[in-house]
């Protein structure tokens, strides 16, 4: 059982170097550089991924829940409308900062009758090429202060703000990608994050009943808590990629969410 636990959460890898990395390089800059810390920032917030990815393909492909996909099914994305696009853009909050194109969401509520069926458009051409526009992945990152030392580094994490166009876009394929999900069965019964009307009260009614219900069997329950550290930091694309083609999103739409990975920017503000 432990091996399988430290197979998982790759217990025996060496914690990075700079996992305290100190702002203040007190060689060759002060701390009170703006332009220093924001390229501290930038370098560590970038590296992120490939120091915490140590997921291994074949665990994923061992996990994931491809015995109830019906082989002959695959995503197909389909068209955007501008109704959708309006009421994408209704239900988003007003209070969130800009991205890089200093637009907020409340001036692109105030014209979204005007604007919704030239984003229409637009969203449809890019499901058409299979290909996300640039402008679609350059975040700015915000550090945010967790606790503990203000001068290491490891204790600030990233905030992203996206074009609002880019933010507008996601929600259209997160919704396509849900609803294929639901419609195969290919998301576990167990899993209660990250999915409407479920959260942390239903995971811990599931478990209570698991509890009880041995006990009248007068069975014991042994329970495993695992936090993962920098979950989606860690994500293997690679094995994303392998992930997504075993459910049956491949050809357009799996080109469409390669592009969306690929060359992304970022910069620290």
């Amino acid at each position: 059982m432990w091996s399988t636990i430290k197979e998982i959460t790759m217990q025996t890898q060496p914690t990075p170097k700079n996992s305290n990395f100190n702002i203040d390089n007190n060689n060759y800059e002060s701390d009170t550089d703006p332009l220093f810390i924001a390229n501290t920032f930038n370098r560590f917030f970038a590296s992120m991924g490939s120091q915490n990815n140590t997921t291994k393909k074949h665990f994923f492909q061992s996990n994931s829940s491809t015995d109830k996909l019906n082989s002959n099914q695959s995503l197909y994305l389909r068209k955007v409308k501008a109704l959708e696009v309006n009421n994408i853009i209704s239900n988003m909050k007003g209070d969130s900062a800009p991205g890089n194109d200093g637009i907020t969401i409340n001036v692109v509520k105030q014209i979204k009758e005007s604007i919704s069926d030239i984003i229409a458009h637009i969203f449809n051409k890019i499901l058409l090429d299979g290909i996300i526009p640039d402008s679609f992945k350059s975040a700015i990152v915000t550090p945010i202060y967790k606790n503990g030392n203000k001068k290491l580094i490891n204790n600030y994490r990233p905030i992203s703000l996206l074009n609002i166009f880019s933010k507008i876009f996601e929600r259209a394929i997160k919704t396509r990608l849900l609803d294929y999900l639901k419609e195969n069965n290919i998301l576990p019964k167990s899993q209660y994050g990250f999915r409407k009307n479920l959260g942390t009260e239903d995971a811990l009614a599931r478990l209570t009943m698991d509890i009880y219900k041995n006990l009248n069997n007068n069975k014991k329950t042994l329970g495993i808590f695992l936090d993962l550290s920098k979950t989606f930091d860690s994500i293997s694309h690679k094995s994303l990629i392998l992930i997504l083609q075993s459910i049956g999103i491949v050809n357009k739409p799996l080109k469409l969410l390669e592009s969306y990975l690929d060359n992304r920017k970022q910069q620290v503000r």
